[in-house]
């Protein structure tokens, strides 16, 4: 069968995908833990993602492909011909699905893997944003401490937001009345609504 796409095609080239292969930067057997470092090499994850934007947005490196993507969404969002501006908050929602309490760890359920939470961060953190300015996590669930040690020690100053806001994670209050659907509950984190 033919794909027939739904919806419009959004994006600096309309409905691109970008996927990335990397066979060294996931080798978990089935033993342990699928996110343990010792089988999820950081530098991997790095790379990964870095190759991954920029065949996204067609750019040369972090910056010029995360500059390439906020102009995108600012030229779409009432602030055409500008990229990141000091102050912008960058958010970015994590899976914590599988944590409804705080943990060291969320053993082998399905959750965000530590490695991409870093490269990520890293990623923006090399194309010039502030680490005040990153907010990263899941506000309506756990951030476990296998997700929150890597992203803090590497990056102090990034904002880890859970539900819980405790153990050096925040949290954020609600804005209501940001969704114009009424099919879900009409209300934003605050973190990811900024």
């Amino acid at each position: 069968l033919a794909s027939i796409p739904a919806g419009t095609a959004k994006g600096i080239f309309p409905g691109r995908v970008a996927w990335v292969y990397n066979p060294k930067a996931a080798q978990w057997t089935g033993a342990g833990n699928y996110w343990d470092p010792a089988v999820n090499p950081q530098a991997e994850y790095n790379q990964s993602f870095t190759a991954g934007i920029a065949a996204l947005s067609g750019g040369k490196n972090d910056t010029d492909s995360w500059d390439k993507i906020m102009r995108w969404f600012n030229d779409n969002h009432g602030r055409p011909g500008t990229g990141y501006q000091a102050g912008d908050l960058i958010a970015i929602k994590i899976n914590q699905n599988n944590t409804a309490a705080p943990a060291a760890d969320h053993g082998n359920a399905m959750n965000a893997n530590p490695q991409s939470c870093v490269a990520v961060v890293a990623s923006l953190v090399n194309a010039g944003i502030p680490q005040e300015d990153i907010w990263i996590g899941d506000p309506s669930r756990a951030v476990t401490d296998n997700i929150f040690n890597p992203i803090h020690n590497a990056f102090p100053k990034v904002k880890v937001v859970d539900f819980f806001g405790n153990n050096g994670r925040v949290t954020t209050t609600n804005v209501e009345g940001v969704f114009p659907n009424k099919d879900v509950k009409n209300a934003e984190s605050a973190c990811f609504y900024k």
